[in-house]
């Protein structure tokens, strides 16, 4: 069987990783909206603006096959400070031109660095969580990484976006995100002689997990961008709206907890398919909340609190199957699944919106909802073997 499990995690390392990634998310929501600001100040399209904000997504699924090899080869230490620096050096040139096609390509080399820095923080967390408390600390991890999510857009409205500054703070900020990591315990590495686990292998030995990761990147990536429109639509206000996606977000972040003590009583894919089973029914009242002054704020934190769910529960199976070693290829499938759920649902989700105005956004969402718990009704191992590893 498997040997990632380690009944007494430790706290130091934990608290390293944890940290690790609540910087990192201060910089990911913190440099998205700066660059999409100065590209709107600029006089570009939202079109065009879209369209650089697909580039991280399209890098990671370009190049995301290449990041167990290269784990592989440096190690999870120097590889993460070898992508932050990179990040680093792509957000310094920002400022200094005025090209479109130089900030795509910026953004490009960005969606790459940060995505493999990802990579790292995930596998990380998960092998150091396994144990009989995986899934509150996963719980916990995601919580802080949330928190750090909400920090980063305040602190950007509080340095403003014009000039260099706002750019050399979001870099001084990557530039202190990896400090802790030397106080974590090191991950395993495959032995020379074994390779990663093809991308392939890992999608078919943790369906749901990696469904799962696509059913949220594919919602939240809608939600963020589209649910004020569906509100909109109903009739309430563009206020309304945001605060609507606000009070997602909260629910997302204060049900954590919970969350992954749910998981450890029960199991991860009883959890995932039990946030399926809310978004499902969420989908069929979801308009009537809306329209109400006091049913949609409980019914949107709900919302939040399943769709953080669905993240939680699947990061936790994901790491209950794959052997310590092959976490890194593990994640990083599972996040090539989700980029490509942030890209694939917006457009289906606009695409329903328009042929059914507004409601289309409810049926999508309801039916991701519905694959997501057909999925975790497949019988699979708890781990994956190295029995199953090597047939492959």
């Amino acid at each position: 069987m498997a040997s990632n499990a380690n009944p007494v995690p430790d706290i130091r390392s934990l608290a390293a990783v944890i940290a690790t990634a609540a910087i990192i998310g201060v910089g990911n929501s913190m440099q998205p909206p700066l660059i999409s600001i100065r590209l709107e100040e600029a006089g570009l399209s939202t079109g065009w603006n879209g369209l650089l904000a697909a580039m991280p997504s399209m890098a990671i699924l370009a190049v995301g096959a290449c990041f167990p090899i290269a784990l592989k080869r440096h190690g999870p230490l120097f590889t993460f400070y070898a992508c932050t620096a990179l990040a680093i050096l792509c957000l310094l040139i920002f400022p200094f031109t005025d090209s479109y096609w130089i900030w795509a390509l910026l953004r490009l080399v960005m969606g790459a660095t940060l995505g493999l820095q990802w990579v790292i923080s995930e596998s990380w967390i998960n092998s150091l969580a396994a144990g009989p408390r995986h899934g509150t600390i996963l719980g916990l991890y995601v919580a802080v990484f949330s928190a750090g999510l909400a920090v980063g857009p305040f602190l950007l409205s509080l340095i403003g976006t014009t000039g260099y500054l706002s750019f050399v703070v979001c870099a001084g900020i990557y530039a202190v995100c990896g400090l802790p990591l030397p106080l974590a315990q090191k991950m395993k590495k495959l032995p020379d002689h074994q390779r990663p686990l093809p991308l392939g292998t890992v999608l078919r030995l943790a369906p749901a997990e990696n469904i799962g990761s696509f059913v949220n990147g594919a919602t939240w990536g809608s939600l963020l961008a589209l649910f004020p429109l569906y509100a909109m639509h109903l009739g309430r206000g563009s206020d309304d709206a945001l605060r609507f996606v606000t009070a997602m977000c909260v629910g997302s972040l204060i049900s954590q907890p919970l969350i992954g003590r749910a998981i450890d009583r029960l199991s991860p894919r009883r959890v995932l398919m039990a946030t399926g089973m809310v978004q499902i029914l969420i989908s069929l009242v979801l308009a009537t909340a809306v329209v109400s002054n006091l049913g949609a704020w409980p019914l949107l934190l709900a919302w939040g609190a399943s769709i953080g769910g669905i993240y939680t529960a699947s990061l936790t199976g994901l790491g209950t199957r794959f052997p310590e070693a092959d976490l890194p290829a593990a994640s990083t499938a599972f996040t090539m699944v989700w980029e490509a759920g942030a890209l694939a649902g917006p457009l289906f989700i606009g695409v329903a919106m328009l042929g059914w105005d507004p409601h289309g956004l409810a049926v999508i969402t309801g039916l991701l909802g519905a694959v997501l718990s057909l999925a975790c009704l497949r019988p699979g191992k708890v781990t994956a073997t190295v029995e199953d590893i090597s047939n492959q």
